[in-house]
């Protein structure tokens, strides 16, 4: 059904607008905000090739998720090595530390794609584990050794003391006994472990780990226990990946972590991500775990699509040459590598900035996402430093290329962090206020008209904005934008079908 200007007149007489042929609106029915396809040219310059083929073999997968989990697994290698300071005077810091999380259904292919994102991982962790068995060997065989140098040792006292026992005392004193110390072994990839296992593991790896559970509805249900409340803590410092921990265990002693450094990948299932969600809605665990979750997302689902193809080798190559590149960054306890902004770096992340703190200044029409968009302070600098290193290689400082890029990364993992908190409220409950209420306002009408009357859902500009935007959208206004002699004046027309909606 239609209705022109003619017939809109004779139904509003104040009803006068440019040709606008009425169609009945669509209704407003609550489901997922929308979000957009994975942008090209965000990835790294030589890995986005093997990161849209891993998408592809898996039958046609998102290619958001190989995308999060290899910008993840390439976090994981820089860990503590590298310090960045987003200012070029100021002495803020961040480690460029990130958590990930795909959300999508079972048959999106969610693990295959994180298993072979983190395949040149696997291959670090099988080589140290190789050389860390050769290095055991040695160690025991150091042990025999010092065994028996101990029982000649002893031997020799035991011979001196039958003749001069002050001799034999003084030998046992000028003794020195230093045992072997076991080899380390150097860990690139934890998945279901103790909290206090991982303190250990990190106290000896202190640049960092990668922690996967291919499930993270188990890890969130872990940290939530009563019993298990002091892992929660842990794992809230173990993101900012700048401080130390320490913990005092009885049966393992003291365990001091000098830089406390975690990354996290997995997956998790929408209707149990929202359950969470709305768990903390109420205040229940509101306590940052989740806004640290920077790489978030859920795209669409596609129809999966029979593929099977040989690997694209060159891609791949190219792809690991980059993970042995960051792998190969030396680490000095206390002392990671500083990186900065160039001079047009800057200027792009000084725009993004100010950009990012007036929206959260005005208010946003997702209350969740104020706190989470709080951390994207530290979500952009760590990105543009992963990029600048995977593109240019360490040791330079961050130009306007390597920004941009995060900047549009910034945007994408935005919108899909607004259609993930939306899960658990009701998106056009703005919506439906303002279109209950039209009958109330002029026609054409400005925001002028009603920001003033407190109407619920409605009370903050960027909610406003978001409400009108759907309305439109969806059919049920028309906006106009008037020239006048100062600024352009933007009014809104009712589709007068829209006043017969109940």
């Amino acid at each position: 059904m239609s209705i022109n200007n003619d017939i809109a007149g004779q139904l509003n007489p104040a009803y006068s607008s440019p040709e606008i042929q009425w169609e009945k609106p669509e209704p407003i029915e609550k489901g997922l905000l929308p979000v957009p396809e994975f942008p090209s040219n965000i990835l790294p310059d030589s890995m986005e090739k093997w990161i849209r083929d891993i998408a592809i073999r898996k039958d046609g997968a998102p290619v958001d998720f190989p995308a999060v989990s290899a910008m993840v697994a390439l976090s994981s290698l820089l860990g503590s090595k590298v310090v960045i300071h987003p200012k070029q005077y100021d002495e803020w810091s961040v480690i460029p530390n990130l958590w990930g999380a795909i959300i999508g259904k079972p048959s999106m292919k969610k693990t295959p794609c994180i298993t072979d994102t983190l395949k040149p991982i696997k291959n670090f962790e099988k080589k140290c584990f190789e050389r860390y068995q050769d290095e055991m060997k040695d160690h025991q065989a150091d042990l025999k050794l010092e065994k028996l140098q101990e029982k000649q040792f002893h031997s020799e006292v035991l011979k001196e003391l039958k003749n001069n026992n002050s001799r034999a005392k003084e030998m046992l004193r000028e003794a020195e006994y230093n045992a072997s110390e076991p080899p380390i072994l150097k860990r690139y990839l934890v998945n279901d472990s103790s909290v206090e296992k991982l303190g250990e593991i990190l106290s000896q790896n202190p640049s960092g780990t990668l922690h996967y559970r291919d499930e993270l509805t188990g890890f969130l249900e872990q940290i939530s226990k009563k019993d298990r409340a002091g892992e929660r803590p842990f794992y809230l410092e173990s993101w900012d990946g700048a401080g130390s921990y320490t913990f005092d265990r009885i049966g393992r002693g003291t365990v001091h972590i000098e830089n406390l450094t975690l990354s996290i990948i997995g997956g998790i299932q929408p209707g149990k991500f929202k359950t969470y969600l709305e768990k903390r809605n109420h205040g229940v665990e509101d306590d940052g775990l989740i806004e640290r979750f920077q790489l978030m997302v859920m795209p669409d689902g596609q129809t999966p699509k029979y593929t099977d193809q040989a690997v694209d080798e060159t891609a791949r190559d190219k792809a690991y040459d980059v993970f042995n590149a960051f792998d190969a960054i030396p680490y000095e306890l206390g002392r990671p590598m500083v990186v900065r902004f160039d001079k047009n770096g800057q200027k792009v992340f000084i725009a993004w900035h100010n950009q990012l703190m007036a929206r959260i200044q005005a208010g946003l029409p997702i209350p969740s996402m104020e706190n989470h968009l709080s951390k994207y302070a530290s979500l952009m600098p760590t990105l543009a430093c992963i990029l600048s290193i995977a593109d240019h290689g360490i040791g330079k400082p961050i130009d306007a290329y390597s920004a941009n890029k995060a900047w549009a990364w910034c945007d994408y993992l935005e919108a899909h962090a607004r259609r993930i908190y939306a899960m658990a409220s009701d998106c056009y409950a703005g919506a439906r206020t303002l279109l209950s209420r039209l009958n109330q306002l002029p026609n054409p009408f400005t925001t002028a008209d009603f920001s003033n009357r407190d109407w619920k859902h409605l009370t903050t500009a960027p909610a406003r904005n978001t409400a009108l935007n759907t309305l439109c959208e969806k059919g049920y206004l028309h906006k106009d934008v008037v020239t006048t002699n100062s600024k352009p004046k933007i009014q809104y027309y009712i589709n007068p079908l829209a006043l017969d909606e109940p």
